[in-house]
């Protein structure tokens, strides 16, 4: 036998709600709906006290419902308003299942908040729940990602650049960073915050607003080879050991070896000789040739490896500089390659004494450098910890500040266009973004079981 379906489970509306009238709009984009619902019992919200009637029947108001068969659904009620004989103040009558900070029912809202924990556009949801682009960006405004509870025992700090900042009262604007920083579980991967500003003095403050003894949980501090995130560690986390990441490491050699490349390609320019312009297209466009590692040559270069080859033969005996710094940086990868700890301290320690000893200054330097850092390098390799996960976070996230304050911030996805464009991705990581869903989750809950 054939069930009845009411309106009110089509447009998913509590039972209570009367349906007056059904008009769709002439360009058949809309249905407008006329709906009453039975006054509900109103306690001052002053006062708290329960002597309160019914003052008129309020102005017309009009707000957003979920889409019905592919268009906009608005609902028009009357306003009720109530007036306290305590207080003998008047107040607009509020509805369990309309939301009192938006001109929308709580369905749609709760359905607006759930589609942005998905990787889509804000022109994805736009089109789904037809609605326009403010509305999407006025509901993730509205959503306060706050401090997480608890510090992971790994603790990854990175910086990446991004458009935040923070509000200064003082000039009455936003003072843009031009880097930021994330804080990611080095066990788990999960992206725990990020941070608008990377200057130490207001790490330090963010960390201590956790209590000494969750601070002191906090084993391993990975991070690179920035002074300020070092003083951080030192100053917050008493039990934390350093341990720097070897990316970090490798990109410095790698930036020694592009010094050394532009400044001998910069004495060729200079020289203005038919044996010099050779060597100077020999060298334009090798970065990446001269820091391939050796057992990567067959894997990165393919069907290019002869000839490339044939390139890096050519540049290494034509330029002794470029040749010495090729042959240690290909030394190191072979050191971080090594199982055994034992011998790749010792390794690392000759290493130091070869380059520490080279007649290039920009060798000299990238191994001063290292040997500042020894110690915290090699914490990395005893027990293999570090930011790897920080990296991979990085380019899904980009902060950008709205005007509700610090603990409100907006993520999209790094795209070339504009991050200001409404088709740029939002995302939200899911672990922060549980929160949230618990508030909404039983708002929708409630709308289900009311509609059966």
């Amino acid at each position: 036998m054939a069930r009845h379906i009411s309106a009110n489970r089509l447009f998913e509306l509590p039972p209570d709600v009367k349906i007056l009238s059904s008009v769709e709009h002439p360009s058949h984009e809309r249905i407008d709906l006329t709906v009453e619902f039975p006054p509900q019992e109103w306690i001052c919200p002053k006062y708290g006290s329960r002597h309160c009637w019914i003052k008129d029947s309020g102005k017309t108001r009009t707000v957003r419902h979920l889409p019905a068969a592919n268009r906009s659904v608005f609902i028009s009620y009357k306003h009720r308003r109530y007036f306290c004989n305590d207080c003998h103040a008047t107040y607009y009558e509020s509805v369990d299942w309309i939301s009192d900070q938006f001109l929308m029912t709580n369905a749609l809202l709760a359905d607006i908040c759930l589609q942005l924990t998905d990787m889509v556009s804000i022109r994805d949801i736009v089109k789904r729940e037809l609605v326009t682009p403010a509305i999407v960006n006025d509901v993730l405004n509205m959503i306060s990602i706050g401090r997480p509870d608890t510090l992971p025992e790994v603790l990854c700090v990175d910086e990446f650049k991004g458009n935040a900042g923070v509000w200064n009262p003082e000039t009455h604007r936003w003072d843009t960073n031009k880097f930021l920083c994330n804080l990611t579980d080095g066990n788990s991967g999960v992206l725990i915050d990020v941070l608008p500003v990377i200057k130490g003095e207001y790490l330090i403050s963010y960390f201590k607003k956790f209590s000494l003894e969750e601070r002191r949980k906090v084993k391993f501090f990975c991070c690179d080879m920035h002074s300020g995130f070092m003083y951080v560690a030192k100053e917050c986390f008493p039990n934390a050991l350093i341990c720097i990441d070897l990316f970090h490491v490798v990109n410095r050699l790698n930036d020694a070896m592009d010094q050394i490349r532009r400044r001998t390609q910069h004495e060729l320019n200079e020289q203005k000789s038919a044996s010099s312009e050779e060597n100077y297209k020999l060298l334009k466009h090798s970065a990446y040739i001269l820091k391939t590692k050796e057992t990567n040559k067959a894997k990165l270069w393919g069907i290019k490896q002869d000839e490339r080859q044939e390139r890096l033969d050519q540049i290494l005996e034509s330029f002794p500089d470029i040749s010495e710094m090729y042959d240690r940086l290909q030394e190191f990868l072979v050191i971080i390659d090594e199982k055994s700890y034992v011998i790749q301290r010792m390794e690392f320690g000759n290493w130091l004494n070869r380059t520490a000893s080279s007649e290039v200054p920009e060798i000299r330097s990238a191994s001063a450098t290292l040997r500042h850092w020894r110690g915290y390098i090699q914490n990395g390799w005893k027990y293999d910890h570090s930011s790897d996960y920080c990296p991979y976070c990085t380019p899904f996230i980009r902060l950008k500040p709205v005007s509700t304050g610090y603990g409100l911030y907006k993520y999209s996805f790094l795209s070339e266009t504009s991050t200001r464009s409404v088709s740029s991705i939002i995302i939200v990581p899911l672990p922060i973004f549980l929160s949230i869903l618990s508030a909404f989750i039983p708002i929708r809950a409630a709308f289900s079981r009311a509609v059966r």
